[in-house]
């Protein structure tokens, strides 16, 4: 009754047309015929429109964790606005059975308890960064926040406590003051052990109160210097260092966390005795000027200092804070079972990651048979070199492997993964791999997020997007995925 045709495409699940849908004229009638009343042929030619703005892309499983908890989450079609119904409905899992620490929205730092995954933000710019994954770590320091407790000695200076507002917006940071004599000025700590041959990072967060210039010194056993580093707060800057042992590997980082607050790491590895005579200790030391050297204190100005840590590790994790133990932070762990939703012989994994500092091979995504070390697997994974990998692995045998240049620390890559038997590809930040043309996939059985090779080998940095697609996607469109 009408002189409109109205077409309907319902598009289904996996279904992917990342450069517009088009038409075409003619209309092709399929063998049918429009005729008018007067049995005349209907014009078939027509001018088509511009539908390059309508795109199709319809994964089976979608996680975006960069709205924080009301971020969308999608299985098979359905919409779930926060990460616990999706697992409830997809039958996965979350755990970290400890509290761990993370950055809200307005920039001040959290406490997240035992089991609730950190939505993180970055404290200056407030942008979310996604759901933050880390490994195991322990704050060997004791009284990480108290500096004015006995496990703390200050030399030449005194210590008042709740001072200023800290990075977890109490009134908790001390004030750290120089007295009125002629000398070199720090506050010690020797309560804690570590073990020898390994490396340690010691972080802490400090803010100007009159002195600029701050430094940390990590000895070792016999009182050896394992490394030393000095940070200028008024510059952001860790550029000059204070007896360096360069042989140690010693390496240092400062970041901004807003309202004049940074933290300043420093990474070296410890020296090994059989017959210590001493104890490694920490100094944490500040001064007037970049040098080190005696100068007369005028009694008011110092640091503000917050949130020690000594951990083993070569970089610097989330705050964990400590009493009257050292506290360890449990891995945080997402997974779920393969379902309706995963195809067995074909399909395309995605994942947008932003990198934390962190140079080891660790997972962003993988497939998995088992939850097993060594075992069947379709992996997404960040090497050593920055690089990200894609792999299929049966058994012992690599199936397909392959790595591309990413972006480095504090950086988002966006990869996808396109796979089935003798049709292996990635796509990274818009570059293609070679073709795989041999070998076969693996069977899986769970999908693990921020970690691989049977829940080991954290991320450590952030995840923001995940897409499965039950089907391999053209090598076209799988680089438009991550364009």
């Amino acid at each position: 009754g009408t002189n409109a045709l109205t077409f309907t495409l319902s598009p289904d699940i996996g279904d992917v047309d990342l450069d517009g849908v088009t038409f075409s004229s003619p209309i092709d009638l399929n063998g049918g015929t429009i005729k008018d009343n007067a049995g005349n042929d209907a014009t078939l030619t027509f001018t088509p429109p511009n539908t390059s703005g309508i795109k199709i892309n319809y994964p089976s499983l979608g996680m975006d964790f960069t709205n924080g908890t009301t971020g969308r989450y999608t299985l098979n079609g359905t919409v779930y606005n926060d990460l616990s119904s999706f697992l409830t409905a997809s039958g996965g899992t979350f755990s970290r059975n400890s509290i761990a620490t993370y950055f809200d929205s307005t920039g001040t730092l959290q406490t997240a308890s035992a089991n609730a995954p950190r939505f993180d933000y970055d404290p200056v710019t407030h942008a979310a960064k996604g759901i933050l994954i880390e490994g195991s770590r322990k704050n060997n320091f004791l009284r990480s926040s108290e500096f004015n407790n006995s496990v703390w000695t200050p030399v030449y200076t005194s210590v008042t406590a709740n001072n200023m507002v800290a990075p977890d917006g109490t009134t908790a940071a001390e004030k750290w003051v120089e007295g009125t004599s002629s000398t070199i000025r720090y506050i010690q700590n020797d309560n804690f052990t570590l073990l020898g041959d390994t490396t340690y990072t010691i972080s802490v967060y400090v803010k100007a109160a009159g002195r600029n210039h701050f430094s940390i010194e990590f000895l070792g056993f016999h009182g050896w210097y394992v490394g030393s580093a000095g940070y200028d707060l008024s510059a952001n800057s860790s550029n000059f260092n204070a007896r360096v042992a360069a042989t140690n590997n010693v390496s240092k980082s400062i970041e901004s966390i807003g309202n004049g607050w940074y933290r300043c790491s420093l990474t070296a590895t410890i020296d090994s005795s059989a017959s210590a005579t001493s104890t490694p200790r920490v100094n944490f030391l500040f001064s007037n000027a970049a040098t080190y050297n005696s100068y007369t204190g005028d009694g008011a100005s110092g640091i503000y200092i917050w949130g020690a840590q000594l951990e083993a590790g070569a970089f610097a994790t989330s705050y964990i804070p400590t009493t009257t133990a050292a506290v360890t932070r449990v891995p945080d762990n997402l997974f779920m079972p393969v379902g309706s939703w995963y195809a067995a012989s074909q399909g395309t994994l995605l994942a947008r990651a932003l990198n934390g500092v962190d140079d080891s091979v660790v997972g962003i995504a993988a497939l998995e048979k088992n939850g097993s070390v060594g075992a069947d697997r379709l992996t997404l994974i960040r090497a050593s070199t920055l690089q990200i990998e894609s792999m299929s692995r049966i058994g012992n045998t690599n199936q397909f492997q392959t790595a591309i240049s990413g972006n480095g620390h504090n950086s988002s890559n966006l990869t996808a993964f396109a796979y089935q038997a003798h049709n292996f590809r990635q796509s990274l930040n818009g570059t293609l791999s070679p073709l795989g043309t041999s070998g076969n996939v693996p069977t899986v059985d769970t999908l693990r997020l921020g970690a691989w090779n049977g829940g080991d080998r954290y991320y450590g940095g952030w995840l923001q997007t995940i897409k499965y697609y039950p089907l391999r996607v053209s090598d076209s469109h799988l680089q438009m995925m991550t364009q």
